[in-house]
């Protein structure tokens, strides 16, 4: 079955094999991911810019061998990452379609920086989801050995093995998906400001259309502990 990744914060990456509209060099793919040596590695590989104002490329010949160096060329510039199981994760939470399914935890969700529509979102993995499949948070640690993984959290679907695999071998705590942005989780110097800056994400979010007035109130007085 194998482990995908689905989901990230902070431009993370996409899922491989995603078509992507007008690329820029900030989007990558991740792919490979696997455990091995007690660590997860992957590897995040730079989106191929398509250039669509020319005539095809033909598949034999020289036009082959182009087509050839310029995938080792986006190859070579790709990075290979590892997570170490026992040291790197904070958190690693299960997830499930209710969660998705009632508007308010998928608002916090989306205020973690999960994408959650779309085909590159947490409701696609839940469609796609065979038999065995876990779907699952994995939130990382501020003092990672890669500074670029610091305090990240990925959406990953493993096989029930596999994320067992990783549970045991990292013995992370679960986390509600209320705790991603509850105060738990806020800066404990000034959680007022941290609050707040919560609740103006979520005030966007309704003015943009995203969320309705009502779950806008009913994430805000989650915030508020009200």
């Amino acid at each position: 079955m194998g482990i995908k990744f689905i989901s990230g914060t902070d431009n993370f990456g996409y899922p491989l094999g995603t078509k992507i509209e007008a690329p820029s060099s900030d989007d990558f793919y991740i792919a490979n991911c696997m455990i091995g040596n007690n660590q997860l590695a992957f590897t995040r590989l730079p989106v191929a810019v398509q250039v669509t104002d020319q005539e095809p490329t033909p598949i034999l010949g020289l036009g082959l061998r182009k087509a050839f160096m310029s995938a080792a060329k986006e190859w070579g510039s790709s990075k290979n990452y590892s997570i170490k199981l026992r040291s790197e994760i904070n958190t690693l939470t299960e997830l499930e379609k209710r969660m998705l399914e009632n508007k308010t935890e998928a608002t916090v969700l989306g205020l973690a920086g999960m994408a959650l529509a779309g085909p590159i979102g947490v409701f696609a993995a839940f469609g796609a989801r065979k038999k065995g499949e876990v779907v699952f948070a994995m939130e990382l640690r501020s003092n990672c050995s890669d500074p670029f993984l610091n305090d990240k959290v990925i959406v990953l679907s493993a096989s029930d093995k596999e994320f067992q695999t990783i549970k045991r071998i990292s013995n992370a705590p679960s986390k509600s998906v209320r705790d991603f942005t509850s105060g738990q989780q806020l800066d404990q110097e000034n959680p007022k400001d941290s609050v707040s800056t919560e609740i103006e994400k979520l005030a966007k979010l309704k003015e943009s259309g995203t969320i309705s007035e009502e779950e806008f109130a009913a994430a805000k007085a989650k915030l508020l502990g009200l």
